[in-house]
């Protein structure tokens, strides 16, 4: 069976970016939000329930602390490249 997905997503990290221009890493707290669209495909493997989840990921940073010029740079580039990534997600499970 296939239904409409749809996931949000809270991601506290801890981050390591390293600036390759002045030869530094930058370490610091980061806290994303992330929505995905997508399909659900719900099957049976022997009697085990399991799914596939196959979306596309809507994200962004909500909050995030001591990051180098460069990354503010990068992401004031364009829309696209700040929010949407590039690739589908693929995830399987099992249903409890």
């Amino acid at each position: 069976m296939k239904i409409l997905y749809l996931e949000y997503e809270l991601w506290p990290c801890y981050d390591a970016f390293y600036e390759k221009n002045e030869d530094t890493y930058y370490y610091g707290f980061d806290l994303w939000n992330e929505f995905r669209i997508g399909y659900q495909f719900t099957f049976q493997i022997k009697q085990f329930p399991m799914f596939i989840n196959v979306a596309w990921p809507f994200g962004f940073g909500l909050y995030s602390t001591n990051k180098p010029d460069s990354f503010y740079d990068r992401m004031d580039q364009s829309f696209g490249d700040k929010y949407f990534y590039q690739f589908p997600l693929l995830f399987v499970g099992f249903k409890f």
